[in-house]
């Protein structure tokens, strides 16, 4: 399980980070455009975290690489040879019993036995340290919800009759039936939007009077587009796969781009749907910044028309920059379709078969010819070794160990050595 685990964060590694630079330019390159269509963007690279890194399509980049790996190999440009001469020893008639390097073919074979040091630091430890920064990391992001769920429950009121009409209002015009509810709480210092199957809007206690009604109705609409776009899920969802890649700063890198993102999407809700002037909105936002006094509440629990506190000077510049689109159009589709597709980036299995099948057919041919009365396990061993050289000249890449621990793998290493070195089926049984 930890080998496996290895690989796959290896190769994710590489792969999000790839994502992730791509999607750092085009959201650089679309500044003026629509919020909601740049946390789409970053969306997809957390979505490419949970998609198998080895899920390809003929037009992955792993199978355009593994393509133009094979043309400079075939061209000669220094990449291992694609034909392996698998006679034996005995075949030179210098009378020699057949022999490996086994060292060469299982390096980390000989590491262990030079460097036990070394050798206890291998995937299950790592697997052991990343497991436990994980799970540390979601049970504080839990207490901080329940902690929070506490503070908010514990002395919350229900509106006054007249603020409930103007939220039920409101509630209308983003199109909500019912199911969003408003309550008062003297706990929180700023409006908020709490709770995932009973979302609820979360008003300071002293805000009523504080604002007035145009005010208000940005800040509420605020908070309900954050129920309608479904930021309460996401923000689980994103933050559940951090915790599981702590170690990768493009994982975090997307996560405060989300949360920038998310913010001024339901900033351009409010100004599609109210129908308030950029400008007028940004004091509001201003209004609401001066009218803060403490700490911005985060984590998973709520969400909070200040959550992100350090961007709000650009949310106020976007607001009041009447040359942003706001909306989504069929270029944003078609971008979100084409960066959809970068997504898989492993090796297409049919571009493998097909580079691999006149390899495949002379490596049986030599087995026949020269290994034909060797031990069966022997002609196993040597038709991996020759698939793996053959392939990438990558000696572990042909995989047939891969499902073996360490220790079975040094076993099966040096019993498969004796198997070579022993005269029963050494150079007489080898012989054509």
């Amino acid at each position: 399980m930890a080998d496996r685990w290895f690989v796959w964060m290896v190769a994710m590694s590489w792969q999000v980070a790839l994502l992730a630079a791509l999607v750092w330019g085009l959201t650089m390159l679309l500044r003026k455009g629509s919020a909601r269509v740049r946390w789409i963007l970053w969306l997809l690279v957390m979505m490419k975290l949970v998609v198998s890194p080895e899920w390809a399509t003929p037009w992955s980049l792993g199978t355009m690489a593994d393509r133009i790996a094979m043309s400079l190999e075939t061209e000669g440009l220094g990449m291992a040879p694609r034909n392996v001469e698998l006679a034996p020893q005995s075949a030179r008639g210098d009378g020699a019993a057949l022999e490996l390097d086994l060292s060469v073919v299982f390096p980390s074979a000989s590491a262990e036995a030079a460097s036990p040091r070394l050798a206890r630091l291998d995937s299950e430890h790592l697997f052991v340290l990343w497991a436990v920064i994980a799970v540390s990391l979601m049970v504080l992001c839990i207490v901080q919800y329940v902690r929070f769920r506490k503070v908010v429950m514990s002395d919350w009121t229900d509106p006054t009759e007249e603020l409930a009409r103007f939220f039920a209002k409101q509630r209308g015009l983003m199109k909500f039936r019912g199911g969003v509810r408003l309550k008062v709480s003297p706990g929180i210092q700023t409006p908020a939007v709490f709770g995932v199957f009973r979302p609820t809007v979360l008003l300071p206690e002293t805000w009523e009077g504080r604002f007035d009604r145009a005010e208000l109705q940005a800040i509420l609409v605020h908070e309900l587009a954050h129920v309608r776009r479904g930021d309460l899920v996401w923000g689980w969802v994103v933050t559940v796969i951090s915790c599981c890649y702590w170690f990768h700063p493009a994982v975090w890198l997307a996560n405060g781009m989300m949360r920038k993102e998310r913010e001024m999407a339901c900033d351009d809700v409010v100004l599609n749907v109210t129908g308030q002037k950029g400008e007028t909105y940004a004091s509001t936002l201003v209004h609401v910044a001066e009218s803060f006094h403490g700490r911005v509440p985060r984590g998973v629990g709520a969400l909070g028309v200040l959550e992100v506190y350090d961007h709000l000077l650009h949310r106020v510049r976007s607001a009041a920059d009447t040359t942003r689109a706001r909306g989504l159009g069929w270029r944003s589709v078609a971008l979100f379709g084409a960066v959809a597709l970068l997504v898989p980036m492993g090796i297409w299995p049919a571009a493998i078969v097909a580079d691999t099948e006149e390899a495949k057919e002379g490596i049986e041919a030599e087995i026949d010819a020269h290994y034909a009365k060797a031990h069966p396990e022997v002609q196993e061993f040597i038709r991996w070794t020759a698939k793996t050289f053959e392939s990438r000249g990558l000696w572990m890449d042909g995989g047939a160990y891969d499902e073996l621990s360490d220790t079975e793998r040094r076993e099966k290493v040096a019993y498969l050595k004796t198997l070579l070195e022993d005269g029963e089926y050494g150079r007489h049984l080898c012989e054509g």
